[in-house]
């Protein structure tokens, strides 16, 4: 982007920052997506105001990936910060994750070293990011994360032994009782395949167990709305994406599972009072649904075409098993009077998620009209219980 002396200027006094200084030449980093391989690099300048995700990886660690192995094992690590920018807001890290404050002599010296925002991927960038409210990052994220920064409530063995690390004293952490607890990422946690509540009658069980919408009644309730709900979806596909941090896919699978098959309260979220009890709770929760299929398109359309090949394999198919439910569930829901309003939003946001699918090679159907038999099967069939 060529810019006039004058409309520098006003970028720079209008822009944040996001400095980030101490990477050896050849390493990693990038900004919403956008990754490069460094020279003389000292971060970013312009940034306007909303989630950015700042992501890098110091040139000793890429190195180690391509040979295979060394301190950061098999796997490649990235350091992120994901964070919400306010209007010219100067953010200064160095390679290891820590922060301090800059002044504007130094941002000046440092001025012949900072790359321009990457405003041609702004609006890609904010269809993945949008969702993610200030309050999402302050409950998820204890700072900057890794690839490696463990989710809470989640166990993954290999990804403890990845953690582990030499300390000075030859000593690997996890082998000592005194060793600090790493900094965990905090995503919604549920069970899937128990999705009835406390006390459920057998009737119940049996109806919430194929239809997960009393569960996600209970957790649109227990994390800041439905809204908040597809907000933490979104950032736990940045996690994964673009952090690498695979722990992340797990929850980024579930929340997805969970909204696609929530299909009463998709239709009528006034049945389930206790999280939406007003008209104005239930005309939001059908909003967010929408905001969901839009996330959902976005994401797929953001994946590299090796991607289902190579980094996530099997997503494909799981993407649309899960698109099909949601297909069911929404066309289901237009038939419902408070939805009308909204039916001709609905079919522009399946309309551009068939086209997304369509790039994929995949058949994405249109809605139905009307209710569809439904026919729960795999890992999320209903489940018999004893009562």
């Amino acid at each position: 982007m060529s810019l006039t002396q004058d409309q520098a200027r006003a970028l720079w006094d209008a822009g944040g920052f996001a400095v980030l200084t101490g990477l050896a030449p050849g390493s990693e980093v990038g900004l919403d997506g956008s990754v490069h391989a460094t020279a003389a690099f000292a971060g970013y300048k312009f940034v306007p105001p909303g989630v950015h995700a700042l992501v890098w990886s110091r040139e000793a660690e890429a190195e180690s990936e391509r040979e295979g192995g060394g301190a950061s094992g098999p796997l490649p690590l990235r350091t992120a910060l994901v964070k919400q920018w306010a209007p010219r807001e100067r953010v200064a890290l160095d390679a290891d994750g820590g922060t301090r404050s800059i002044g504007e002599a130094e941002l000046r010296a440092l001025d012949p070293h900072l790359a321009p925002f990457p405003f041609a991927r702004l609006d890609d960038w904010k269809a993945l990011a949008a969702p993610i409210s200030a309050a999402v990052l302050q409950d998820a994220l204890p700072g900057v994360v890794d690839s490696l920064t463990p989710v809470e409530g989640d166990v993954d063995e290999v990804d403890e032994v990845l953690r582990r690390r030499k300390g000075a004293d030859g000593m690997e952490v996890g082998e000592s009782e005194t060793a600090a607890k790493p900094e965990r990422i905090r995503l919604p946690m549920f069970d899937l395949k128990r999705s009835w509540r406390p006390g459920a009658t057998g009737d119940e069980v049996t109806r919430w167990s194929r239809d997960k919408s009393d569960l996600w009644a209970r957790m649109s309730a227990r994390y800041g709305g439905p809204s908040a709900l597809v907000g933490y979806t979104a950032l736990a596909f940045v996690l994964v994406t673009q952090v690498w941090n695979a722990p992340s896919l797990s929850a980024y699978r579930r929340l997805v599972a969970l909204q696609c098959r929530a299909h009463t309260a998709l239709a009528e979220p006034e049945c389930f009072p206790d999280a939406f009890p007003t008209a104005r709770d239930a005309g939001e929760a059908r909003v967010a649904a929408l905001a969901f299929v839009d996330l959902i398109a976005a994401q797929i359309a953001s994946l590299p075409a090796q991607a289902f090949d190579v980094e996530l394999p099997d997503l494909d198919v799981f993407y649309q098993e899960e698109i099909e439910a949601l297909r069911r569930g929404l066309g289901a829901a237009l038939a419902v009077r408070e939805w009308w309003g909204l039916a001709r939003r609905a079919q522009g946001s399946w309309t551009r998620l068939r086209a997304v699918g369509r790039e994929r090679g995949w058949e994405i159907r249109p809605l139905p009209q009307g209710d569809e038999e439904e026919d729960e099967e795999g890992e999320d069939a209903p489940v018999v219980v004893e009562t």
